[in-house]
C-alpha cells in the first residue's frame, strides 16, 4: 500500500534560460513568477528554443512534489495520463528512477504534455504549458481500489480545468473511506475560473498548499479554510494556518539562488513527508523549506 497517492498532470518540463533575443521576451517578463497562456502555434514556436542547454525533467506540480517525498524515503504512487511517445517513455522512466509507483494511463490519441519553464537572470520563472493527454482524465482511468486503500491523496488544482468531475469523485470518496487529502492550488487563473467548485471541495481537504497569488484568486472565506493551510511567500518564508492559529516561518538563507522553479512543489513534498510521519507542523515546514532550498540553489532547477 502506498502511503501517499498523487493525481496530477504528467508533463515533461524543459527549463530554458530567458534571453533578450527571444521574440516572447516582453510577454514572458510581464508574467514572471507565474503562468503565461499561449496558443498552440505560439507554444510550438517556443519549443523550437529548446536546445541541448535545456534542463529536462518529468514534471507537473504533484509529480514534482512526489519526487521530493520519495527522495526523503517516502512510499508514494502517481496517477496521470501520458501519450505513447518518447516524452511519455521518459516520464515513466524518471518516475521509476525515484521509486515512485506508476499508475499511468497511455493515450493512443493525445501526446504527452510539455512545459517550457523560462528562467530569467534573477532566477524567476515563467511557465508555458500544453497539457495534452493530461487534460483528458475520466473515472475509468482511476484505480478506485488504490484510492480507498491509500493513506493520503494529493491532488493538484490543474485538474480542476477539464478533470473537475474526477477531482470531485476523488475527494468525496476519500472522505467516506477515511482517507486524508492534500490539495495544491497550482495556478491563479485556473483557481479563479473554478472558484465555485473549489469552495465546494474545501470541506473534503485536510491540507492546502498555494502561493500568495493563488490564495488571492481563491479568496477563501474564513469558514471555508481547511484545517491546515500553507501559503508560500518566496523570500518572506511560509505562512501556516493550523486550525485558525496563524504562524509565520522565516525563509531559509540561500547564498546563491539559481532558480525558484519547482520550489513550491518541493516544499509540499517535503512538508507532507514529515507531517505524515510525525504530525509535527513546525518540523514539517522546516523539512519542506529545506527541500525547497535545495531546488532553488541547484543548477538543475527541478528535483
Amino acid at each position: 500500500m502506498v502511503k501517499l497517492l498523487g493525481f496530477g498532470n504528467a508533463v515533461v518540463d524543459f527549463s530554458v534560460p530567458l534571453r533578450a533575443d527571444n521574440p516572447f521576451y516582453e510577454r514572458l517578463r510581464q508574467s514572471r513568477g507565474g503562468y503565461m497562456h499561449t496558443t498552440e502555434e505560439e507554444f510550438e514556436q517556443m519549443l523550437s528554443f529548446v536546445d541541448a542547454a535545456a534542463v529536462t525533467s518529468c514534471g507537473g506540480s504533484v509529480a514534482n512534489s512526489l519526487k521530493a517525498y520519495a527522495k526523503l524515503g517516502g512510499i508514494c504512487g502517481f496517477c496521470g495520463k501520458i501519450g505513447g511517445d518518447e516524452a511519455g517513455r521518459f516520464f515513466g522512466e524518471e518516475l521509476a528512477a525515484y521509486g515512485i509507483c506508476d499508475q499511468m494511463n497511455v493515450s493512443a490519441e493525445e501526446g504527452t504534455g510539455c512545459t517550457v519553464v523560462w528562467v530569467d537572470e534573477d532566477g524567476e520563472k515563467t511557465v508555458c504549458a500544453k497539457r495534452r493527454a493530461s487534460k483528458y482524465i475520466r473515472d475509468r482511468h482511476i484505480d478506485w481500489k488504490e484510492v480507498i486503500n491509500a493513506g493520503w491523496l494529493f491532488v493538484e488544482g490543474y485538474w480542476l480545468d477539464g478533470n473537475g468531475a474526477v477531482v470531485d469523485m476523488l475527494l468525496r470518496l476519500a472522505r467516506v473511506s477515511g482517507v486524508k487529502t492534500a490539495f495544491t492550488l497550482s495556478d491563479p487563473k485556473i483557481v479563479a475560473e473554478n472558484r465555485e467548485r473549489l469552495l465546494r471541495l474545501m470541506p473534503y481537504v485536510t491540507v492546502l498548499f498555494g502561493n500568495e497569488a493563488e490564495y488571492a484568486a481563491a479568496d477563501l472565506p474564513e469558514n471555508a479554510q481547511p484545517p491546515l493551510v500553507l501559503k508560500t511567500l518566496g523570500a518572506d518564508g511560509v505562512e501556516c494556518r493550523s486550525n485558525g492559529d496563524i504562524r509565520r516561518h522565516e525563509a531559509l538563507a540561500i547564498e546563491h539562488p539559481v532558480s525558484t522553479t519547482g520550489a513550491g512543489d518541493a516544499f509540499a513534498g517535503g512538508f507532507l513527508y514529515e507531517y505524515l510521519k510525525s504530525r509535527d507542523v513546525d518540523k514539517a515546514v522546516e523539512t519542506g523549506q529545506k527541500c525547497a532550498a535545495e531546488v532553488v540553489s541547484s543548477e538543475k532547477s527541478h528535483l
